[in-house]
């Protein structure tokens, strides 16, 4: 049975990351995920036993918005109605805390971007995030 506990940092060294983001990570700056680790904001993990199928979060951004970010493990990705469910539930529950909810995809991955729709959000331009500035992402904002 898959649990919801909140984001300890021992957690994101269980992660079993998928395919995805083991690509993604490799092209974000180090300093960012150090940041991610030790500001991480109101984050939680998906549990089925003792594995950590999924880490997702909110980001504090300092200035009113959060930065919702999500990383998903391969056996999360072929079971994405369950997790669907409960990201959405978390996004509720942190809406109130936050101006505005971002959240990031990139440009070539169409169910991300599907994904996202799903969760309320709309396109709002793009940004890089990469060590180099050359990964662009697609810039998504919840509407209210």
């Amino acid at each position: 049975m898959i649990r919801s506990v909140p984001l300890r940092p021992e957690h994101l060294d269980r992660l079993e990351l998928g395919r995805l983001e083991i690509e993604a990570i490799s092209m974000i700056d180090q300093r960012y995920l150090e940041v991610l680790r030790h500001h991480i904001g109101p984050a939680r993990v998906f549990i089925d036993g003792h594995r950590v199928l999924v880490a997702f979060g909110i980001l504090d951004t300092g200035d009113g918005d959060g930065w919702a970010w999500a990383l998903f493990s391969d056996e999360a990705r072929r079971r994405p109605f369950s997790f669907h469910r409960l990201v959405k539930r978390e996004l509720e529950e942190a809406q109130g805390a936050f101006r505005r909810l971002f959240g990031t995809v990139r440009p070539d991955y169409t169910t991300g971007k599907r994904w996202l729709e799903r969760l309320g959000f709309v396109k709002d331009g793009s940004v890089f995030l990469g060590q180099t500035q050359v990964e662009r992402y697609v810039k998504w904002v919840q509407k209210q």
